[in-house]
């Protein structure tokens, strides 16, 4: 509360021990003894020497006041008459203490006010202009007209309040209310404001004014009510009272350190030091204040400030830890929440600070977190889960996202501290992606660290909520970034795709990119791993453009290379472009279907522009179709893609090589494992290739094909054979282990390789016959023993017109395993004219 404070008070009468205002108007006049100030030309003084309100006749308010100083042991006497029944339109406000001349403006007060809806007379207090009603007189006191009487309140000087009223009807003072209230201690101003309509404004009569008591002395000195840092260099000091005396800089010592104050600015009760140097950061200091006395030289206690300025920096505060999937439990509560860690070596404050969870947002309660200590969220619906001192609970929290999300932490101006994109696949663990564990940071001052940095909890409780990771190690980022991909986003617009996430200012300039062919940069925004840049040209489709990127930092200092980084615009596919490569339609329990394609053609594809579906044999037409990617990725000239739901589980059951090109797909079609067909198109639903497959396609010396891929031996050829179990019996994104070139020989009959091993281990495990007629031909292929017994039939009077291949397996009629050997193809020849003929070739089973 502001405190009115003198040292000497405008007094008309005085006595060594009271004060005292009167007037009763007989003089005539209210021009002097005293001196009334206000609208006194709404006033005169009638024959009977009263004061009368002989305002205008219109509605309106009119006051009149007089210097009168807050006294103590005091009482406040006058008489009135109302020529009228008073009501909310038509009262009187006697002020006893004000602090504004205009009365009703006074933002400290006491006043009695006479009239109302309810005819009452009450005492109120007015605080910071709040107005409230301290004593509250009987309803319908005044309900009569005219209404005359007589108002006394007086006040002790331990604050006991009494208001009384004296109706001049025989029956005396009668005591209206009692208070003990003793907030305002400063007054300048007594006086009447009067309410009224235009019928009423010259209806209100006054008398006698008395007021008496002791003169107000302070005693009280300053107060210091709030203290703050308002920046790097600046203090500010806020008291109680206005009337300070002036304050010096050798009034205040920083400690520790020799930091001088430049200035003081003082203005009323606000007093702001400005230091020369910046303030310690990150550190407790303290402000030493001495002798600070107010006017009338009350002098206060010195005091010690003690003061912490906090600057944080990004990544100070990390995410260490996330439980996703409490579910199943293992032995911690089942509670989803979100570790914090302070890395920074001193104590931050998380005032006003926010956490992102996906798009919402979700402010955090205060907490202070020590050094290398943690702070763990949880939803308050979970309080009782964790009991110690460094949980908070957060309200209208929102679930977090099993498989993937994104969380962010950022401090009270909105600035970025930490953010992190983490997938279930950072687990490390297809069993502990079920749920009940907590996905750890290995090494907190890897803090841009992606996937290599995290890892599923290895204890045996699920996780370590509040305490040390369970992995924790030194795991340095000592590579550099790098680009991993660059995606044509637009015709105008590229996205380049970072090896790590990068938060260097310089990756928004124009200068940190050079392009070959030359393009005029319009725009650039990043976010984390990705920079979008947007051009004022188009890209022209088909031609090859050439990024070099000029030095961008990573969060440990590692700069990139200046190497030169191609990109293109991509082509729709066409028909005799892109090929059916390798199916796995029978993967193993758990396990994902893939689809392996490959790019004949000397263009790069754009793959956003293709489906992958069912064929439909009746209709030549695809259905069930899905986009291969949503996103415009390209796949190069004779490259191989694989296309799949879970890329991490084919890369861990075939054998992978770095550079291999693999695409994660939302959804597959079905691709059941007796049998089923697939096909792709582009946009156009143009059918660019299609299989039906079987499952006896497949070599039927396997035990099982589970896991099992259906290999094209070339992307022209009809034949399809079982991946090799040297390879795992798969080769996604790889040369099939099957692969054969088309043959080229003009000979009639060619065997390739004519030493070959069935046993899916060395890669050759079936030989290629291949008859190439001159004319059309009826055709019998049988294969002999060294006996010369028969041991297989391939073809059987078939009508060959143009180059025509076949498989043997190195299998007999009964489809069992022949022994090593030599054998014999005899191919038997009927034309339509001329006589028939036979070819011979040999061929070695070897194991």
């Amino acid at each position: 509360l502001i405190e009115m404070k003198y040292l000497g008070f405008l007094l008309l009468f005085i006595s060594p021990l009271y004060g005292q205002i009167s007037d009763d108007f007989s003089d005539g006049n209210f021009t002097e003894n005293p001196t009334w100030f206000g609208k006194r030309e709404h006033f005169e003084i009638t024959p009977e020497k009263k004061l009368r309100l002989k305002a205008l006749r219109t509605s309106g308010s009119s006051y009149l006041y007089v210097k009168s100083p807050r006294l103590e042991n005091s009482s406040w006497e006058l008489s009135f008459q109302l020529d009228f029944n008073p009501s909310s339109s038509n009262y009187f406000d006697w002020y006893l203490a004000a602090n504004d001349t205009s009365l009703k403006n006074s933002t400290h007060a006491y006043f009695v006010r006479v009239g109302g809806a309810k005819d009452k007379i009450n005492l109120y207090r007015v605080s910071d202009s709040r107005v409230e009603v301290i004593i509250e007189g009987l309803e319908k006191r005044i309900n009569r007209n005219p209404v005359e009487a007589q108002i006394k309140v007086s006040k002790s000087q331990t604050g006991d309040w009494s208001l009384w009223v004296n109706q001049n009807d025989g029956n005396g003072w009668i005591l209206e209310g009692y208070a003990e209230e003793d907030q305002t201690k400063g007054s300048e101003y007594s006086g009447i404001h009067c309410v009224y309509t235009s019928t009423r404004s010259d209806k209100f009569y006054f008398d006698d004014f008395h007021i008496q008591g002791t003169p107000f002395i302070d005693k009280i000195p300053p107060e210091l009510m709030e203290s703050s840092i308002t920046n790097e260099r600046g203090i500010q000091l806020v008291f109680a009272d206005k009337d300070l005396a002036l304050i010096n800089a050798n009034q205040f010592e920083l400690v520790p350190g020799s930091n001088t104050i430049n200035g003081v600015q003082q203005m009323g009760s606000v007093v702001d030091l400005i230091y020369e140097n910046p303030l310690p950061l990150n550190e407790n200091f303290y402000i030493k204040i001495k002798s600070i006395t107010d006017t009338a030289g009350n002098t206060m206690s010195d005091t010690t400030l003690n003061f912490y300025l906090q600057q944080h920096q990004p990544f100070d505060i990390v995410i260490h830890e996330i439980m996703t999937e409490p579910e199943p439990r293992v032995e911690l509560p089942n509670v989803e929440y979100i570790e914090l860690y302070n890395r920074a070596n001193y104590p931050i404050t998380l005032e006003n600070w926010k956490i992102k969870n996906g798009s919402s947002i979700y402010e955090i309660p205060y907490i202070k977190i020590e050094p290398n200590k943690f702070a763990l969220l949880i939803d308050e619906k979970d309080s009782l889960a964790y009991g110690e001192d460094f949980v908070v609970t957060m309200s209208r929290w929102q679930s977090l996202n099993d498989t993937e999300g994104y969380l962010g932490v950022f401090d009270e101006n909105d600035k970025l501290i930490y953010e992190v994109q983490y997938h279930k696949s950072w687990l490390n663990n297809l069993n502990k992606e079920r749920g009940g564990w907590a996905l750890e940071m290995i090494d907190p001052e890897n803090f841009c660290g992606n996937s290599g940095n995290w890892s599923a909890c290895k204890n045996r409780i699920g996780g370590t909520p509040g305490y040390e990771n369970s992995i924790h190690r030194i795991n340095p980022d000592t590579l550099a970034p790098k680009i991993i991909g660059i995606e044509v986003l637009d015709e105008n617009k590229i996205q380049i795709h970072w090896s790590e996430n990068l938060y260097d200012r310089s990756i928004q300039n124009f200068e940190s990119y050079t392009f070959d062919p030359e393009m005029t940069i319009k725009n650039i925004s990043h976010v984390r791993n990705k920079t979008e840049i947007e051009f004022l040209d188009e890209l022209q489709k088909g031609e090859m453009y050439s990024l070099q990127i000029n030095e961008i930092k990573d969060c440990q200092n590692l700069s990139t290379q200046k190497n030169q980084h191609p990109f293109i615009k991509g082509v729709w596919a066409e028909k005799d472009s892109l090929f059916l490569n390798e199916i796995l339609f029978n993967p193993k329990t758990g396990g994902y279907d893939y689809v392996e394609l490959y790019n004949a053609s000397h263009q790069y594809i754009d793959l956003s522009k293709l489906f992958i579906g069912n064929y439909d044999s009746l209709t030549s037409s695809i259905n069930n179709a899905e986009l291969a990617c949503q996103a415009s990725t390209n796949i190069p000239p004779m490259s191989y893609l694989t296309l799949t739901e879970d890329t991490s589980w084919v890369k861990s059951n075939y054998p992978i090589e770095d550079g291999l090109f693999f695409i994660q797909m939302d959804r597959l079609p079905s691709f059941p494992y007796k049998k089923g067909s697939i096909a792709i198109s582009n946009l156009a639903f143009e059918i660019l290739d299609q299989h039906i497959y079987h499952e006896d396609s497949h070599f039927p010396g396997l035990e099982s094909n589970k896991g099992v891929a259906l290999e094209r031996l070339h992307h022209t050829s009809d034949k399809w054979f079982s991946a090799s179990s040297s390879e795992n019996y798969g080769t996604p994104s790889r040369k099939n282990s099957q692969f054969t070139y088309p043959s080229n020989s003009k000979a009639k009959l060619e065997v390739q390789p004519e030493v070959f091993s069935p046993n899916l281990k060395e890669g050759n495990d079936f030989t290629k016959i291949t008859l190439q007629p001159d004319e059309p031909l009826k055709v019998s292929m049988n294969i002999f023993n060294r006996r010369g017994h028969l041991v297989k039939e391939i073809c059987k009077s078939e009508l060959i017109t143009k180059q025509s291949s076949w498989i043997w397996n190195g299998l007999d009629q009964e489809e069992l395993n022949l022994p090593i050997g030599i054998y014999m193809i005899v191919v038997e020849l009927w034309p339509a004219s001329g006589k028939p003929s036979r070819l011979k070739h040999p061929v070695v089973i070897n194991y």
